[in-house]
């Protein structure tokens, strides 16, 4: 696969807190909803809130390693059943945020994948760093993922602190960079501002990993000092 130029990534994604306004940056090519919750009802009515601020392809996430994000088998399979219902309709694709949750989840997940696929939703799958920090069988979860069919992008988040300056290439669960290389769905990594594209892009083809763009959770640095980019402030 050619390497994206470094100034036109393909996919330019912006990060949308549900208790938070935001105005996507110009050429977003894809928002998304976060709210912190598993639960799909939940998720859905805070959503709704900022719906009108999405720009491009519409995702609504669900998890994200927050007091309400765990997944086990029965919010995976509630998942997939409001995936039947049509309860997504209004959403161009689901963002899975799987950061913790119970060891076994690989068939769930992917049968939830594949009934999103079914019903014309893209998949998006969104880790912390290299792989989940809350899921014991992480490395067999990340394998299940990468050769999976049905998940449009995999999105590893670059950053621990939501105020760092720099991209955090640590690994999870022994997890590795160049096991991304092997993935059949397109890297998206989720980066704190997008003036650390470049150095994930060069960092992660080092590694043998081609990206295909990112997400920003902070549309734009607000400072820098002697050169150092500055980001804004968030919480994830």
């Amino acid at each position: 696969m050619k390497t994206p130029p470094l100034n036109h990534p393909p996919q330019r994604g912006h990060w949308h807190r549900t208790d938070l306004g935001r105005i996507a940056p110009e050429q977003t090519t894809m928002s998304f909803a976060f709210s912190g919750w598993t639960d799909v009802d939940t998720a859905l009515r805070q959503s709704a809130a900022i719906k009108d601020q999405l720009v491009g392809d519409q995702y609504i996430c669900l998890g994200g390693g927050e007091s309400n994000s765990a997944f086990n088998l029965c919010c995976v399979q509630a998942v997939t059943s409001a995936i039947r219902a049509g309860k997504f309709s209004g959403y161009d694709g689901i963002a899975y945020i799987i950061e913790e949750g119970c060891e076994g989840l690989g068939p769930a997940f992917a049968a939830s994948f594949a009934e999103a696929k079914r019903h014309q939703l893209k998949v998006v799958v969104a880790v912390s760093l290299s792989a989940p920090f809350g899921i014991e069988d992480a490395p067999e979860l990340m394998q299940s993922f990468f050769a999976n069919d049905n998940i449009d992008m995999i999105s590893p988040q670059l950053y621990v602190l939501d105020n760092a300056h720099c991209n955090d290439f640590s690994l999870r669960h022994g997890v590795t960079w160049q096991q991304y290389a092997h993935c059949k769905a397109a890297i998206v990594p989720r980066i704190v501002h997008p003036e650390l594209y470049q150095c994930a892009q060069r960092f992660l083809a080092a590694k043998g990993v081609t990206v295909q763009g990112y997400i920003a959770s902070a549309p734009q640095p607000v400072a820098s000092h002697n050169g150092e980019v500055i980001p804004i402030a968030i919480s994830t």
